[in-house]
């Protein structure tokens, strides 16, 4: 909160204290939006500890599961007052000096309008006290305004740690009552008294404005009906100043002169329980002052922190806090809340005396809240001491049944530290948060179960327990992680029998309520698509079918493709045909090969460099097929279209367009492109296309299917009569030869039988 009032103390310095009043509507707009500015950047430094927005990068550290969360202070004061309603970041606007004190100037009017008003003179003293209070507000704005400019304009969530008018004293004059010195004898004695100790009170003068709101509570009660609350309330605070013992006194005779009947407009008596307890605190009265803000509706958990941190400061502690009960699971609630505060250093030194008070406190048998005792322990790395808390604790706790889950994970038993977080993810009540978080919509608190369930994942993911760890993800982690694992870690197997088998918590619409969404439960539907996605990777289409939507269009995409592969595959049919349906094909795989193979960009979650050391993982990614790039599915793409132009004839319109659409699919690399470009110009001579890409050495913007010429027919050679009488004549001139050899042979033969006779 320091820094927030730093901000804004410079941001109101701009403006001077006389002008501070009269700010115009525009110059207020312009605070008011700088307020909600700088109340965002410097939440994560509000001096609560409210809030600790956690960078996580979850999977960063494999080692997390053994390291308990640092605890929210706000929270657990609500828990220990038994306040199990969930947590919410709505806080009230708190009202501001400037609006406090013109609702305290308003009422003031009215009280005294309403005293004097049977007396005969009552409209001149009306106007001469009103003329007093005005000038009197004036004076008081601008001592707002230096003491505190930041809470003048916006309130503040809680008392400062320090009186702050005692560092201003001298700053500004003291308030002139010369003027008025007349006017003040009219008034009733209690107006005039407390309008004398308040200017005193303002002006630093202690001792004076004890005298003054003390001489109010010495007049006759019927002379003090309406400023015997306001007196002593003040004293009260004045007192804070002089001696912080005697204050609870005054605080608490506020409370009872408001109970008996004394005027109290403003409800000071209800405000006395807090500064009761800011003198007990001051005065050194620890326990006391704790007892005091835990009654205070919500806990009083912006007091408790200042309260918790100035007896820590303290030196010697006070052994009291230790030994008493609400004081000891307070102060073990801040510093849960700073276990390792690295952003204030003396914080941390305080977290640490705290752990040598508890280290030194050992009472018999069972201890109330002894498990947080366990788990700041723990945190600050004294695990002998985390020990002897847990054997002090209710058996039956789920937080110290969570934290001996760290034990077991210590000691390398991770199957049964892994069942014993199994069994605590439903266990806490919804209303206990320990981590807030950044979302699209704003803040978000994660809650216990969100943070088992992450511990519990890591633990999987070190047992190599991969289909536990895709369940646990679904629930809460980012889609990012769940394609992740899904696409990169499970094998496609592994990730059907997770399908067919869905845990229940995938069936469900919403959801466990409490766990933080980033963009809702990861739905069956989601998984069923990717894994519909990994199996068309793999050409097991048939399979890939079953999980896609009935009404998608990306299942009807699916079953073109698997129709045209059964066309190619089909050997029975023409080559032509063929060749059609692998140009379809190809065209498919270019238009929907984004989706159906599902290319968006898969990372490993954010910093996930520890996860590859562990046992079988790198191997996992090395094994699983990795997510085509769009490069990828285009060469694929142009593949078909090359296998179709090599079925189809040439100077074929659907050659030209395929050789084309294959050609420009892979345009981001030539050399690739180069062979559907030369295919292109070498078999089709007579198109248009093809004497365009000749022309510009590659491909053309568009495609065209226009002719330039029609070449003539083949003719055979049995089409010219030439060709047949030279044929003719052949055959008759062979018929003449073979017949000339016939006869030579037979007389051949007639002479060697007229031979053999003789």
């Amino acid at each position: 909160m320091e820094m927030l009032r730093t901000v804004f103390a410079s941001i109101s310095k701009s403006a001077s204290p006389n002008a501070s009043c009269t700010m115009g509507r525009r110059s207020r707009s312009l605070r008011t939006g700088l307020c909600v500015l700088c109340l965002a950047l410097g939440l994560t430094s509000w001096e609560a500890s409210a809030f600790d927005v956690a960078e996580w990068g979850y999977w960063s550290n494999t080692s997390r599961n053994l390291e308990m969360p640092t605890a929210m202070f706000d929270i657990e004061c609500r828990i220990i007052m038994g306040n199990d309603e969930q947590w919410d970041f709505a806080y009230e606007k708190a009202e501001s000096s400037l609006e406090k004190h013109k609702r305290t100037v308003d009422v003031d009017l009215s009280e005294f309008a309403h005293a004097v008003e049977e007396r005969p003179d009552a409209d001149s003293l009306i106007a001469d006290y009103t003329t007093i209070r005005m000038a009197l507000k004036g004076y008081l704005n601008d001592w707002l305004y230096v003491v505190d400019s930041y809470s003048y304009y916006y309130g503040t969530f809680g008392e400062p740690e320090q009186p702050r008018q005692t560092r201003y004293i001298g700053r500004l004059k003291p308030f002139d009552l010369s003027l008025y010195e007349a006017t003040l004898m009219r008034l009733p004695a209690e107006f005039r008294e407390y309008i004398l100790g308040a200017a005193a009170y303002y002006a630093g003068d202690w001792d004076s404005a004890v005298i003054h709101f003390g001489a109010i509570l010495k007049l006759p009660e019927n002379q003090r009906r309406y400023r015997s609350v306001w007196a002593a309330f003040m004293l009260g605070k004045t007192y804070l100043q002089l001696d912080p013992a005697k204050a609870p006194e005054y605080f608490e005779l506020a409370r009872r002169l408001a109970e008996v009947g004394f005027r109290d407009p403003l409800e000071l008596a209800l405000e006395c329980g807090g500064w009761q307890a800011r003198g007990e605190m001051l005065a050194g009265k620890y326990v006391q002052a704790i007892h005091r803000y835990a009654a205070i509706a919500n806990g009083g958990s912006q007091s408790l922190r200042v309260v918790c941190r100035r007896a820590l400061s303290a030196d010697p502690i006070d052994p009291a806090l230790v030994g008493d009960d609400l004081a000891r699971r307070i102060m073990t609630a801040w510093a849960m809340a700073h276990p390792q505060s690295t952003d204030y250093p003396d914080k941390r030194l305080l977290a640490d005396k705290w752990l040598t008070a508890l280290e030194q406190f050992r009472p018999e048998g069972a201890i109330d809240s002894a498990d947080r005792m366990a788990w700041f322990c723990y945190q600050r790395g004294a695990l002998d001491a985390a020990e002897w808390w847990l054997d002090h604790c209710d058996p039956q706790s789920p937080y110290g049944r969570w934290l001996r889950s760290k034990f077991l994970l210590r000691s390398g038993d991770l199957e049964a530290g892994a069942l014993l977080l199994r069994q605590l993810t439903g266990e806490f009540p919804a209303s206990h948060q320990w981590r807030v978080e950044w979302s699209e919509s704003g803040l978000r608190a994660v809650h216990v179960r969100h943070v088992v369930r992450q511990d519990l994942a890591i633990t999987y993911l070190q047992q190599g327990n991969y289909t536990g760890v895709l369940e646990l993800v679904c629930e809460w982690a980012s889609n990012d992680d769940v394609d992740f694992f899904a696409e990169q870690v499970l094998t496609v197997d592994e990730l059907k029998a997770f399908v067919d088998a869905p845990p229940e918590t995938l069936l469900t619409v919403s959801g466990d309520p409490v766990l933080p969404k980033y963009g809702g439960i990861v739905s069956l539907e989601r998984l069923r698509t990717l894994l519909a996605c990994r199996l068309a990777r793999e050409r097991r289409w048939d399979e890939a079918m079953q999980y896609l939507s009935e009404d998608s269009r990306l299942r009807n995409a699916a079953q073109d493709v698997r129709k045209h592969l059964a066309a190619v595959a089909d050997e029975s049919q023409p080559s032509t045909e063929r060749g059609r349906s692998l140009f379809e094909l190809g065209r498919m795989v270019e238009g929907w090969g984004h989706a159906l193979f599902n290319l968006e960009p898969v990372s490993p979650p954010q910093k996930s460099g520890h996860m590859e050391s562990m046992p079988d993982f790198q191997q996992r990614l090395r094994d699983s097929r990795e997510t085509p790039s769009e490069r990828e599915y285009r060469y694929m793409a142009a593949d078909y279209m090359w296998r179709a132009a090599e079925l189809l004839p040439d100077n074929d319109p659907l050659t030209a367009e395929a050789l084309y659409l294959g050609g420009t699919y892979l345009k981001k690399d030539p050399k690739a492109a180069d062979r559907f470009y030369k295919a292109l110009v070498r078999r089709n001579p007579n198109r248009l296309i093809a004497q365009q890409a000749n022309q510009r050495r590659w491909f053309p913007k568009n495609f065209t299917d226009v002719v330039v010429y029609q070449p003539c027919a083949e003719q055979h050679w049995y089409d010219r009569k030439r060709n047949i009488a030279l044929v003719v004549l052949l055959v008759v001139a062979l018929a003449m030869l073979v017949g000339w050899f016939v006869l030579k042979s037979r007389s051949d033969a007639s002479r060697s039988n007229l031979k053999g006779e003789i």
